[in-house]
């Protein structure tokens, strides 16, 4: 009990400490690859399953990147590989100047994504679209990783029923090199 209660002091720390950094020149776009994963919930025909997504990404811009999206949700027998683009905006730099949150501390994006969708029980592949948008979170200000805070996005997965077109909704952890 009192391990427990040590580790989740620490973790506190540790999450407190993010606020004293020094705010870098360097934004999270200006990182050249990424590599983010995390769980997906994706809802087709009215049953919700949960899954995880796994994207790599090249940036092109400071703001525009290209990604392979690998995506797997067992209870749905779904598997899926994209690829697409993401669009950052700047609307940090407006957020930053209008309230006390600093500089490079969120993000707001757009994604879309084509490819291959499979109904792994059927062996039959088609096309697939994705379209997403979310909010991602910088606790050191400097780009080493990002959190994203939340996604809300729409999956066209023909295959999957009579209604193959569904929502999604996500989170997860990016590692910017």
């Amino acid at each position: 009990m009192k391990k427990t209660i040590l580790l989740v002091a620490v973790i506190m720390l540790a999450t407190l400490s993010f606020a004293q950094t020094t705010v870098s020149t360097q934004t999270s776009s200006n990182s050249l690859f990424t590599a983010s994963a995390g769980p997906i919930a994706i809802n087709l025909n009215g049953r919700s399953n949960v899954g995880v997504e796994n994207i790599n990404s090249l940036a092109i811009t400071k703001s525009l990147t290209i990604e392979e999206t690998n995506l797997l949700a067992t209870g749905a027998s779904l598997t899926g590989f994209y690829g697409g683009a993401s669009y950052t905006t700047n609307f940090d730099k407006w957020l930053s100047a209008h309230t006390v949150l600093p500089k490079q501390t969120f993000g707001f994006y757009g994604r879309f994504a084509a490819g291959t969708v499979q109904n792994t029980m059927l062996s039959k592949s088609h096309f697939s679209t994705k379209v997403a948008g979310g909010i991602l979170y910088d606790p050191t200000h400097g780009g080493q990783f990002t959190i994203t805070a939340g996604e809300i996005g729409y999956i066209n997965a023909p295959g999957f029923g009579k209604k193959p077109n569904g929502w999604t909704a996500k989170t997860g952890i990016a590692w910017n090199f």
